[in-house]
C-alpha cells in the first residue's frame, strides 16, 4: 500500500516548486508572505512588473553522500518563481 501512495508524491528534485504564499488586502495596502525556510533573504529576488508580483530564489539542498539511500524525500530543492497577480489598485494608480 505505501508503494501505492507514494507513486502519487513527486520525487524529481529538478521540479520548480514555490513554498505556501497568503496574499491579503486591506484598505490601504496588500500583504503577502511567503513560507521561505532555510532561504537566506539575500537569496531571494522579488519584483513587481505589470501589476504581477514575483519572487523567485533557489533552495539549496543538503549535502548526502552518493551512495546513501532515501528512505523518504518530501522536501524540495532547487530553484523557485512565483508569480502572484496583484488586486487592482483604486482611482488613478497604474495597475
Amino acid at each position: 500500500m505505501l508503494r501505492d501512495v507514494n507513486r502519487f508524491i513527486p520525487t524529481n528534485s529538478d521540479q520548480s516548486v514555490f513554498p505556501g504564499v497568503n496574499v491579503c488586502q486591506g484598505d490601504d495596502a496588500v500583504a503577502v508572505t511567503a513560507a521561505l525556510p532555510g532561504i537566506d533573504p539575500s537569496d531571494i529576488d522579488i519584483s513587481v512588473k505589470d501589476n504581477v508580483l514575483t519572487i523567485s530564489g533557489e533552495r539549496e539542498g543538503p549535502e548526502v553522500p552518493d551512495t546513501a539511500r532515501w528512505h523518504r524525500n518530501e522536501r524540495r530543492f532547487g530553484k523557485f518563481t512565483c508569480g502572484i497577480r496583484l488586486p487592482c489598485c483604486k482611482g488613478d494608480e497604474p495597475c
